[in-house]
């Protein structure tokens, strides 16, 4: 697709302010309660779908981003056509020039000047919903057991002697029907790990790469004598 630098700056705007929409937004993982298939009366398998949808344009959105700012940064270094031998640098398997690779680490993945650059967003966001989430499954478990132990006390005070077996049982029903259960279509744990990994291997390896790179480039500069 071709733009005008001026359309491709209010794109880039405009796609940075709906990423961190999309984010503050995004229903990451959710839960419905016992055997129910609606989450506040929406089908589970909508949510599910509607889970993915979100997480698919937030990647996209920044995948976007980060096409744009590159052609926006080779366009006012003069550059219209990379050429095949422009100077690139390989961080964490992806090749950069380095205004890209800048940009990247700024921008997108961030570092100790910019902690609030969109994967470190994303992985904070989702790091937040698994909390969330588990820790409302949690607690309903918990209160569940307090349900099962008032209504065994009340049993026993009634005289209405149960076994051990109909004890089982009562309170499998109570866990079955009252329970808390994860509804979570992007196994969201592993995608948190892997984002992290991935943020974690990339801010390591572009350090190492720009240190590496300012210690062995040289720029001719004609500067005039000052005394």
């Amino acid at each position: 697709m071709k733009f005008t630098i001026h359309r491709a700056l209010a794109l880039k705007k405009t796609t940075e302010e709906r990423i961190n929409n999309e984010i503050v937004n995004a229903q990451f993982i959710s839960y419905r309660q016992g055997k129910k298939g609606t989450i506040r009366g929406v089908p589970v398998d909508k949510v599910e779908k509607d889970i993915r949808a979100s997480y698919d344009k937030i990647n996209q959105l920044i995948s976007n981003y980060a096409k744009l700012k590159a052609a926006i940064l080779q366009s006012n270094a003069g550059v219209r056509t990379v050429p095949e031998d422009l100077h690139k640098v390989t961080v964490a398997g992806k090749d950069y020039t380095m205004a890209e690779l800048i940009s990247m680490s700024d921008e997108v993945y961030g570092n100790k000047k910019h902690r609030n650059a969109f994967k470190q967003s994303l992985l904070n966001a989702m790091k937040v919903a698994y909390t969330n989430a588990t820790t409302s499954v949690e607690r309903q478990h918990d209160k569940i057991e307090m349900d099962i132990k008032d209504y065994l006390a009340k049993a026993a005070a009634s005289d209405k002697g149960m076994s051990s077996d109909e004890i089982k049982k009562r309170s499998d029903m109570f866990h079955e029907d009252g329970d808390y259960v994860l509804v979570d279509p992007l196994g969201l744990k592993g995608e948190i790990d892997k984002l992290e990994a991935e943020i974690k291997a990339f801010r390591a390896d572009c350090d190492a790469t720009m240190s590496e790179q300012n210690a062995l480039t040289t720029i001719d500069v004609d500067l005039t004598d000052v005394d």
